[in-house]
């Protein structure tokens, strides 16, 4: 039938798309001012590191219309006996993990072999969950830059504000909690939280740093990039984690006074 043929067709489209694809563009932070600083403070440029894989690295697929958030997540592992991949489907309301698939593989070269070797999984994925991923899988090249809080929103200014505390006995992170201010000039006139996280000593976290975010092309949510520090098991260098959360640059702000937020030292 006629529509047989359609759907035939859009098969055998989305499957010559996909095996031109050589990798999904990767978060650049050469450029990220903050990051750079956050990893000289932790020991993560100096000395020899080739023998180990310390920080995450995030590679983007795409975005739904229905506000998930796509993406293949690289996490550290000092060991180095492997390194280990997450292909991620991310609500972006909820922050919730809707979808998941993960494998192992070793070097840089051969993550872009497990992409290739994945395809079929990786491409029904995106189908299932609709991510429209044709602006960033175009080839290992393709490059994805943060954008940098404040935003300009409807005449509004967003940005964000840290409320964290730490333990008495060591510098760990025991609270951290990210807010999202609304401001009319200089004055904030709205907030809400977005993401508030407890952690104990075992946990051993330095600290979580906002480092940008990527704007969804159909509506006004955002993802939010964190990255967390936590104490390498060695001491330096230590280990730099990459996590999304989502935020809407409209709804839910309470009004109100907005104490302490003149705090330079709470302003990312």
């Amino acid at each position: 039938s006629k529509m047989q043929l359609i759907k035939y067709l859009v098969t055998i489209t989305l499957m010559v798309f996909f095996a031109s694809v050589e990798c999904p563009a990767v978060v650049d932070l050469s450029d990220n001012a903050r990051y750079q600083m956050i990893k000289a403070r932790y020991g993560l440029t100096s000395g020899d590191l080739k023998n180990y894989m310390i920080e995450s690295r995030i590679h983007v697929l795409g975005w739904s219309r229905s506000n998930l958030f796509a993406y293949i997540l690289q996490a550290p592992n000092e060991a180095r006996d492997f390194e280990k991949a997450d292909l991620i489907i991310q609500n972006i309301i909820t922050d919730k993990i809707v979808a998941k698939f993960s494998w192992r593989f070793k070097g840089d070269k051969a993550f872009e072999q497990s992409i290739n070797k994945h395809y079929d999984r990786i491409s029904r994925l995106l189908q299932k969950f609709k991510i429209d991923s044709r602006r960033y899988m175009v080839d290992s090249n393709t490059m994805t830059e943060l954008k940098r809080f404040p935003i300009a929103h409807r005449g509004y200014k967003i940005v964000t504000q840290r409320v964290t505390r730490y333990a008495n006995s060591r510098s760990f992170l025991t609270r951290f909690r990210l807010k999202l201010l609304r401001q009319k000039g200089t004055m904030p006139v709205a907030e809400k939280t977005v993401y508030s996280k407890s952690y104990t000593i075992d946990n051993r976290v330095f600290d979580v740093f906002v480092l940008g975010y990527i704007p969804s092309p159909y509506t006004d949510r955002i993802a939010i990039f964190l990255a967390t520090v936590s104490r390498g098991w060695e001491g330096k260098p230590h280990v730099i984690d990459l996590g999304i959360v989502g935020a809407s640059l409209s709804k839910a702000f309470r009004r109100g006074v907005i104490c302490g937020t003149q705090s330079p030292k709470f302003r990312e």
